[in-house]
Formats: structure tokens, sequence, C-alpha cells
């Protein structure tokens, strides 16, 4: 691990999320970049997500816990005011993340001046096939 200052906080909004935030947690720390901090914002959940954020031993890891629901909008927007570095990178609750795309989206954007936002492709698997909403958007969007 640098001891370098971290470059990128990974921002995780994220409300009763028990059933997936390890996975998301658990991507974040895989990233083969490791100037990174983890910001979990917990939007007042009333499940087991704060504990299982608590269960990590990692100082990578800042939780952030809204004493009341604030919206998925506004904490979305939380997590990205908590965030304390040059970049930020947004990984949903239940998205995972796969180890080079921190490294990779900064290479793209340290190789390029005139770059001021670079984003990835997403690939969306589904444990539900008869799920109709997810099938048409997988249709549409791949």
């Amino acid at each position: 691990m640098t001891s370098a200052a971290p470059r990128v906080s990974i921002a995780i909004p994220v409300y009763n999320g028990a059933n997936t935030i390890r996975a998301a947690i658990d991507s974040a720390l895989a990233q083969t970049y490791d100037g990174i901090e983890i910001v979990i914002v917990d939007n007042s959940s009333s499940d087991d997500t704060v504990e299982i954020v608590k269960s990590y031993d990692d100082a990578r890891i800042r939780l952030h816990q809204n004493p009341t629901n604030i919206g998925f909008h506004r904490n979305h927007s939380r997590s990205f005011e908590l965030s304390r570095c040059e970049f930020v990178k947004p990984l949903h609750a239940d998205d995972r993340l796969l180890p080079h795309c921190v490294e990779r989206m900064l290479e793209l954007f340290d190789a390029n001046e005139t770059v001021a936002l670079v984003f990835a492709p997403r690939r969306v698997e589904l444990e539900d096939e008869s799920d109709e909403g997810l099938r048409s958007w997988r249709e549409k969007y791949g």
C-alpha cells in the first residue's frame, strides 16, 4: 500500500444493502490501484448494513451514517460531498467493480489532458432472467 494520499474516492451510497454491500466493498478493496479511499454513506438503514461495514478493519473505509433517510439522490450527493480525493468513482451498493477499473480509468484520464470525465461501460449479470424490466434493459443497452 502506498503512503501517498489517496487520489480516488470510491463513493458508495447505501440503504438497506445488507445483502449486497459486502460484495461492493470487497470489489473496491480489490482494486489494483491502491491510492483509494472508500466512502460509504448509509441512509439510515434498518437492516444489518452498518454492522457489515463496521466489520471491516481497513483504514481506507470511512462510514458516515445519516441520522434520518434523506432520499436516494441526496444520499448519492452526500457520498460525493464527503469524498476527499481528486476523483470520485461512484459505486452503488448492489454493484461491483472489476479489479482494474480505477487503474484503467486513471490511465485514460492521465494520458489525455483534454479529458474532463471518464466513465466505464456496464456489464449486467442477471440472477433471474425472468425479470422483464431487467431483461428489456439488457436487450436495449447490452
